[in-house]
């Protein structure tokens, strides 16, 4: 999720967030996440696939199949262990789909449009209405102008940010937490004691 695409924010802050968070916190590559879960043959077969998490959703589903065949499995419990690759394999392709689909930019470019139009002409339509209240009055329209100007613009900015939860930002969803948090209880309902740490907040960030 955390491969770049072109249509992810590219200003000069977001590159300085970036550059600071890479410094401070182990941005794993998949390469290196997978390695300890795999022999040599799987990493070495995985790495020539273009898909990589979906070629190794296609694989545990062949040793699911391996194992029934073998009588190791009854059909029940192999019809439940399939269901369950199944709905990670949906998982996955609709967080691929939020990932590498961009939104059409007309939203995104018609309504940065209309907000800007807005907090142009704000000011002139409330004129007369803080000019009933008086000369003394009069100066309120600016900071009221600012603040319904501000409002506007940051649901602008939510929302376009939004539209790429997995950029890697500190706004984003934090997949290494999540990740980490399901790869621990799934060791300790296995019983395995080498538990990995919980992912700790950098600067009060949880990646």
């Amino acid at each position: 999720m955390r491969q770049r695409t072109q249509w992810e924010h590219q200003k000069m802050v977001n590159k300085r967030y970036r550059n600071f968070f890479e410094k401070n916190f182990d941005f794993a590559t998949l390469e290196k996440e997978m390695a300890p879960f795999l022999n040599d043959e799987d990493e070495q077969w995985v790495r020539t696939k273009k898909n990589i998490p979906a070629q190794l959703l296609d694989r545990q589903s062949q040793h699911l199949a391996q194992l029934k065949k073998e009588g190791y499995l009854e059909d029940f419990r192999h019809m439940e262990l399939q269901n369950l690759i199944t709905e990670l394999y949906k998982e996955q392709g609709a967080t691929e789909r939020i990932k590498n689909t961009p939104l059409p930019r007309q939203f995104a470019t018609t309504s940065t449009i209309f907000i800007v139009i807005f907090t142009f002409l704000l000011p002139f339509g409330m004129l007369t209405e803080f000019h009933q209240l008086g000369d003394g009055f009069l100066w309120l329209m600016i900071p009221f102008n600012l603040v319904v100007s501000w409002v506007f613009s940051l649901m602008e900015y939510m929302g376009d940010y939004s539209e790429n939860p997995f950029e890697g930002l500190i706004n984003d969803v934090p997949i290494y937490s999540i990740v980490r948090n399901i790869e621990i209880d799934l060791k300790d309902m296995l019983s395995e004691t080498d538990l990995p740490e919980m992912i700790q907040p950098v600067r009060n960030i949880l990646f």
